[in-house]
């Protein structure tokens, strides 16, 4: 499916599903996927599954995302919610929204 009116609208909905996605999977509780204990490991899966991007291209993303995480951090917020962020930054891109991944 492609975004066939990539509006302020679409962004914007897109944006509020992603941070919903991301408060419910980010730390959520035993046997969560992802986990701000091991951030790396987290990122490495949103651009890998998330994204589905492959390992062969992965370089950017995974800077972009990990460079991402350590500003949030850097910048005041918890571990928890600096991967939440990442995570969002992960869903808003062309390969999720424009594909519908």
């Amino acid at each position: 499916m492609l975004a066939n009116d990539p509006n302020l609208f679409f962004r914007t909905g897109m944006e509020n599903i992603c941070v919903i996605f991301a408060a419910r999977l980010i730390d959520a509780g035993p046997g969560t996927r992802w986990s701000s204990a091991s951030p790396d490991t987290a990122i490495a899966d949103f651009v890998h599954t998330l994204m589905g991007v492959g390992a062969g291209r992965d370089a950017t993303p995974l800077s972009i995302l990990g460079e991402h995480f350590q500003s949030a951090k850097t910048a005041g917020l918890s571990a928890s919610d600096a991967l939440k962020s990442s995570f969002v930054i992960a869903c808003l891109s062309p390969s999720v929204v424009g594909m519908g991944q």
